[in-house]
């Protein structure tokens, strides 16, 4: 049995057993296709693990192996055969455009008979804007700006997103034909919808336009005449279908990542409450309800302990002030306020990506005193200034990992001891 003498470090371990569950590499290696028999095999990705998952191609086939892939900065990989470009995110920017270019005209040059391998991950929506329309890279990223501020969950922003591109939304399966279409995904959405997985670039089935207007009005998000123009044309093409040759496989998930958490929680004779792998919702809102729960139990005498709860998913942020801070590191100094210091809970919410928005950070570590760290701050008005980071750099709670190639979203443990 594992002894806890270290809360902070234990929680650290169950992100780090997270992380190796969801190692694109490994994942790759698992579900690597064979080479095809005749004809050309490309292979184009996007995404936050795309570089790490194209190079398990290059280890297995060699020179054979070639493609490109696209990435954001701190994410790349020097591969030999296998071209690695790097984009703005989450904020799309013109080296994206440009890329996305190069990716539809090698798309559109497969035959009858050749082979396209897309590997697509967290991350790659942004990385390949291709608007339609008279639509603007600067009109895009205003939107996207606005619709990442708004707190929309990820299936409404990729609705938007899937019907302004060329790309997204079936435009690189719709690119491709004839060719056959192998799919290898790494989820980062709730739920494991491969189709909202960088805007499923090749999966078919746009939702309607109507549905994305509303979305923009819902929100109160204005738009550009461009922008209405697209979503309100007719669109002249029939959608791709998938074929009897073409593959989805979805090789990664958060639920692959708190399996391999829970396992290591047990050996520590830690009784396990799995909240979710795909939560959603405001952070602050699910912050509110998992302290609840844990004082809950903690007001019990009979509770097991140690007690881990887990869950996944991705919360969101209506951003209304000018502080620094994610999604992760939000809901967590919102759980501090909640739990006010609790002495035997300490928790732990990162982004598996190792970025949690605009934070520099992977997330945070909190534990009973980190309100009394902060002397001379106050939490509340930090949590209404959007300025999570400030408060944990101050506690000495940010937890910082890089970049680390694979993305299944939020991780969030909470300990009662």
């Amino acid at each position: 049995m594992l002894e806890i003498d270290d809360p902070e470090a234990f929680l650290r371990r169950l992100l780090n057993a997270a992380l190796d569950a969801v190692d694109p590499s490994r994942l790759m290696r698992q579900s690597l296709p064979p080479r095809a028999e005749g004809g050309r095999t490309l292979i184009l990705g996007a995404g936050k693990a795309a570089a790490a998952m194209a190079m398990v191609f290059e280890e297995a086939w060699g020179e054979e192996a070639e493609g490109l892939v696209v990435v954001p900065d701190g994410y790349g990989l020097e591969l030999a055969t296998i071209e690695v470009l790097k984009a703005g995110h989450p904020i799309p920017d013109q080296r994206g455009m440009n890329a996305a270019i190069r990716v539809l005209e090698i798309a559109e040059s497969l035959e009858e008979g050749d082979t396209l391998i897309a590997l697509l991950s967290g991350g790659g929506s942004a990385l390949l804007p291709a608007p339609r329309g008279e639509v603007t890279l600067a009109e895009k990223r205003q939107l996207t700006e606005s619709l990442l501020h708004s707190s929309a969950p990820i299936s409404q922003i990729n609705l938007v997103r899937q019907n302004l591109s060329r790309i997204k939304g079936g435009g690189l399966l719709r690119a491709a034909r004839p060719a056959r279409v192998l799919t290898f995904v790494i989820s980062d959405v709730p739920g494991d919808d491969p189709a909202q997985v960088a805007s499923g670039p090749t999966l078919p089935g746009i939702e309607a336009k109507s549905l994305a207007l509303d979305v923009l009005d819902n929100y109160g998000i204005e738009i550009p005449a461009s922008v209405k123009a697209v979503l309100a044309a007719t669109d002249n093409y029939e959608d791709a279908e998938p074929s009897e040759q073409d593959r989805v496989q979805v090789i990664g998930t958060a639920t692959m990542a708190l399996d391999a958490a829970q396992n290591l929680a047990r050996q520590a004779g830690g009784a396990v409450v799995r909240l979710g792998d795909d939560l959603d919702g405001q952070a602050r809102d699910l912050a509110a309800e998992h302290a609840e729960l844990v004082l809950d139990a903690a007001r019990h005498a009979g509770t097991p302990r140690p007690m881990i709860f887990l869950s996944g998913g991705e919360v969101t942020v209506r951003v209304k002030g000018s502080g620094r801070g994610g999604p992760n590191m939000e809901y967590l100094l919102a759980l501090a306020i909640e739990l006010d210091g609790h002495p035997d809970v300490w928790a732990l919410a990162a982004d598996t990506d190792g970025i949690d928005g605009e934070s520099g950070a992977a997330g945070a570590v909190v534990g009973p005193t980190a309100l009394r760290a902060a002397a001379g701050m106050n939490p509340e008005s930090l949590l209404e200034a959007n300025d999570s980071a400030t408060f944990f750099e101050a506690t000495g709670g940010t937890l910082r990992t890089g970049p680390t190639r694979t993305n299944v979203n939020d991780f969030r443990a909470i300990l009662l001891l």
